[in-house]
């Protein structure tokens, strides 16, 4: 990525906006670049989670698909969104039958990608971050994290990304966790 070439403009809380073409979804994204210094400026690590973002591999989307389902199933099973079971219906099942949810590809289908940010914050970690941020199947804000250009997992938009650092599956073993309780 010629970073010469892409235009950054800096709003007034020192927030980078630009707009790339993401493959992965094939098609313009907002980018938000987080920095912490006056003036602005876009550090090399953060420069390599946009690369690393923009490199994803459009078969990655069954990666994101998958995500996404676990949070509309995880979203469903511990959150009451007023949906009311059929005779003989899980609560789990009534709310996919309501939310017209069958599977991975109907809630890739249903979210709407928001924006990619990548924060300055995170250059203290080990890692390379950016994170997606998505409105779920479920109306959730959620973010896909993306680790040292791998996607990893998800977890509520703004997580802290330190306990990825030494599992990149944190956020998922905690949801497990949560629903075997």
């Amino acid at each position: 990525m010629d970073r010469k070439a892409i235009a950054i403009k800096w709003d007034e809380y020192g927030i980078g906006h630009a707009t790339l073409h993401v493959p992965l979804f094939g098609k313009d994204l907002p980018f938000e670049f987080l920095q912490e210094g006056r003036p602005p400026k876009i550090s090399d690590k953060m420069w390599r989670a946009a690369e690393q973002v923009l490199a994803l591999p459009k078969s990655d989307i069954s990666k994101v698909a998958d995500l996404l389902w676990e949070e509309a199933v995880f979203s469903f099973s511990v959150g009451d969104y007023g949906v009311e079971a059929r005779k003989g219906e899980s609560q789990l099942d009534a709310h996919l039958r309501e939310f017209a949810l069958a599977n991975a590809q109907d809630a890739l289908k249903k979210c709407t990608v928001r924006a990619v940010q990548i924060l300055q914050e995170n250059d203290e970690l080990e890692g390379v971050y950016a994170e997606i941020n998505i409105e779920s199947a479920t109306d959730n804000s959620i973010s896909i994290i993306v680790k040292d250009g791998q996607i990893v997992d998800f977890d509520d938009d703004g997580c802290d990304l330190e306990e990825c650092d030494e599992n990149p599956r944190a956020a998922h073993d905690m949801r497990t966790k949560v629903l075997a309780s």
